[in-house]
């Protein structure tokens, strides 16, 4: 179960993603779209017993995420992102 601290980093990560998304240009949206692609894959395997989707979704979605934050450029942005990933793993 996820802290109301790991809620709140991960509602801010999506906030400022959300923000960026409106403005950014074509490459960053292509690689922020194959982070909601894995997102989507991930939720809609996790509905089936026989998940129809590569189990690894959920790690590729990381690496979308990261070359998401390559295209930003952002170092604040992408501190954000990975505290958000790496926070569950701390418990």
């Amino acid at each position: 179960m996820q802290s109301s601290n790991q809620n709140s980093i991960a509602d801010q990560a999506f906030q400022a993603l959300r923000k960026r998304s409106i403005v950014e240009k074509t490459e960053a949206l292509k690689s922020l779209l194959s982070v909601a692609e894995k997102a989507a894959k991930i939720t809609f395997n996790a509905s089936y017993s026989r998940p129809p989707y590569d189990a690894n979704s959920g790690w590729k979605l990381v690496l979308n995420a990261r070359d998401y934050c390559e295209c930003l450029k952002d170092k604040d942005f992408t501190d954000l992102v990975w505290k958000s990933i790496a926070e569950d793993h701390k418990q």
